[in-house]
């Protein structure tokens, strides 16, 4: 009988957190979740928010398909003084009952399965702890990096400047809530193969 170990990766923007999933993905055959991929596809043509967003927005948010305009939306989000809270009200839970379901689909093939392999459900968030996720979770990995890191690293991904860096992570939970929230924390200020090496070794700990 296998083994299934859900793990919430989280971090401020420009961390590395791609990176590291990749590498999950890759060297452990990890399945990943991206609850911000989740929330969009809940929030298609058929979805199991689409219709609660045109309920309480507006049904004119519909664009070409009857797709949701996601731009229109963000905008009256903003006019109505709500920023993103009351988007999420409906969002987050929809989230993560999908992300459950999806757990628990995976915990049943992991008990079919007749080796004592570790599987690994890999869940990242951008809002971990404001969309509750981490009660979905076995363990919790922060994954970190230093400040001048993540700016070089969105000034050059994205293209953004130094003030909007500073004005986004400033907006994002900092690094003494992460830490004291997880009970992992991935080093990844360096090159890729410096946190590759934390994560053989953690790995080690969930067989």
């Amino acid at each position: 009988m296998g083994k299934l170990v859900v793990v919430g990766i989280t971090g401020g923007v420009g961390s590395g957190k791609s990176t590291i999933l990749t590498y999950l993905k890759q060297k452990y055959e990890a399945n990943i979740v991206i609850a911000d991929v989740v929330a969009k596809q809940l929030m298609e043509l058929g979805g199991e928010t689409y219709d609660a967003i045109l309920a309480q927005f507006g049904e004119d948010l519909k664009g070409p398909g009857d797709k949701i305009d996601k731009v229109l939306l963000a905008k009256r989000l903003f006019e109505q003084g709500y920023g993103t809270s009351k988007i999420n009200e409906i969002v987050h839970p929809a989230v993560k009952k999908k992300i459950r379901q999806r757990i628990e689909q995976e915990k049943l093939e992991a008990i079919a399965d007749p080796s004592d392999k570790v599987r690994l459900l890999v869940i990242e968030a951008a809002l971990f702890f404001e969309a509750h996720a981490d009660e979905l979770c076995d363990e919790l990995w922060y994954v970190h990096a230093d400040e001048e890191t993540r700016i070089s690293r969105l000034m050059e991904s994205r293209n953004y400047s130094r003030e909007k860096c500073v004005a986004i992570m400033g907006n994002q939970m900092s690094e003494d809530e992460f830490r004291e929230r997880c009970k992992f924390v991935i080093e990844n200020s360096g090159e890729p193969e410096e946190a590759y090496v934390q994560i053989d070794e953690k790995i080690l700990t969930l067989a």
